[in-house]
């Protein structure tokens, strides 16, 4: 499978792990250390030190929460979140950045997703003082970046230390490790403080900004059912592409997440069968949990629609959920689509065989959005 040479990622930008404190550093490392390649000792230092960092601010973010009363606050059941779901490389960013046009709805933002636990305190000073640290744009799409661009959740859950099958990054050598995945299937333990995880970080996010959150994570495809528990009100939008050009470019985040970030070499990963694996998870949980949802809390669009007509598909989305009183940025709105449709990546070299394996796995998916 041919794929584009990425963009360097910049030497001073941080990696994906510097938002953990040391206990859920060390959780990630327990009992894998002897697979860290020795070209990523440093990487391993200069996250210890960051981890101790992050432990040291924690008392101070705490206190800061009792003083603002964020624990004493209870979330407003009938604004839960509304999820854009879907699988990776789907079009779930461009959605994301395209809902945060209107201005009753919100995304979390890179920092806040990044820094979960003290964000409440230290947002400001630290993405006034660090704004150069971040790359201008996504090095595997060139999508602009900055500590404020809307941000995926389950960042988030991972730094916080809740099961994540982006654990899987530091260490791909191991295997798949879907766990956490399906929040579901966890132990009763796992669940409960995934479970817990996430509503405290959408308290805090709620804490100086009541409006509507819009939370975006191709992981949430999968958790359906424990989002429901949740947060009963909550409202889905799932968006499809066609698995010719969502699978390969999966493979390519993927790739730029194991170099970039990984602990050990991942030269030996199978990286479309890990894909098409993945796929079929989510795609199983989605089908089995969709029944759950009625036609005013789940909407499906075509990620090939959606950039044919933005506006429109906008509008629809807001019809059939029922999002009332919201109002459109029309020149946020303009310089969104102006930013993301020259990003939109061409079609992948793939082999015969890589073509027929990525067709049968999606055979049913192809047929149920009409990429047949």
């Amino acid at each position: 499978m041919y794929h584009q040479t990425m963009n360097s990622y910049p030497w001073q930008s941080p990696r994906l792990w510097l938002g953990m404190t040391l206990n859920t550093w060390v959780n990630l490392l327990n009992g894998k250390s002897k697979n860290i390649s020795t070209n990523r000792l440093g990487l391993v230092l200069i996250t210890t030190f960051f981890a101790l960092l992050q432990t040291l601010i924690l008392p101070f973010a705490f206190l800061w929460e009792i003083i603002i009363g964020l624990h004493f606050r209870s979330l407003p059941s009938h604004e839960s979140p509304l999820f854009i779901i879907g699988h990776w490389r789907s079009g779930t960013t461009i959605l994301h950045e395209l809902l945060c046009c209107f201005s009753e709805l919100k995304a979390p933002t890179t920092y806040q997703c990044f820094s979960p636990q003290h964000f409440l305190l230290t947002e400001k000073i630290v993405t006034a003082i660090f704004s150069w640290v971040l790359p201008k744009t996504r090095t595997f799409d060139a999508v602009s970046l900055d500590w404020n661009s809307p941000q995926e959740d389950e960042f988030a859950l991972l730094m916080l230390g809740a099961q994540s099958p982006y654990r899987r990054i530091a260490f791909p050598c191991l295997g798949d490790q879907l766990e956490g995945l399906d929040v579901s299937k966890l132990p009763l333990k796992q669940k409960k403080y995934w479970s817990e995880s996430l509503v405290l970080f959408v308290k805090r996010l709620m804490c100086n900004d009541p409006r509507r959150l819009v939370l975006k994570s191709p992981t949430h495809t999968a958790r359906i059912s424990i989002l429901l528990k949740l947060f009963p009100s909550a409202k889905f939008i799932y968006i499809s592409r066609d698995p010719l050009r969502m699978i390969p470019s999966t493979v390519k985040l993927w790739k730029f997440f194991d170099f970039f970030h990984g602990l050990n070499s991942s030269g030996s990963t199978n990286y479309l069968q890990y894909v098409l694996t993945t796929f079929r998870a989510i795609e199983d949980a989605y089908l089995r949990d969709k029944p759950l949802l009625s036609k005013k809390n789940l909407i499906e669009l075509r990620f090939e629609d959606l950039i044919a007509d933005p506006t429109s598909s906008l509008k629809k989305i807001i019809s059939d959920l029922s999002l009332e009183n919201l109002h459109m940025n029309k020149a946020e709105l303009e310089s969104v689509i102006s930013k993301i449709s020259p990003n939109i990546p061409e079609l992948y070299a793939l082999t015969p065989e890589e073509a027929n394996c990525i067709n049968e796995a999606t055979l049913a998916y192809r047929k149920r959005y009409n990429y047949t």
